[in-house]
């Protein structure tokens, strides 16, 4: 079980039963990775710039370096069509 630095869970359970999956965490992070091929197979990327966290399947970066270079490139929601 995950918990934050206060002790808390960050997953709860509310009884609903799941017989692929052992806890609230598993089935929290399934979801995702079915976010993830969701979001490759429509050509979308998603980077997590949270601190620490469990969500490993995303690229990692910090918020201070995406918007670095955002600054830079002024581009990052920036339409590229011709």
């Amino acid at each position: 079980m995950l918990f934050s630095s206060c002790g808390k869970s960050h997953f709860i359970e509310y009884g609903t039963l799941d017989p692929d999956y052992d806890s609230a965490e598993e089935r929290c992070l399934a979801g995702y990775e079915e976010i993830k091929k969701y979001m490759a197979s429509n050509e979308v990327e998603l980077i997590n710039a949270t601190r620490g966290g469990k969500l490993e399947m995303f690229e990692r970066k910090s918020l201070e370096e995406i918007l670095q270079n955002s600054n830079e490139n002024n581009s990052l929601y920036a339409d590229k069509t011709p």
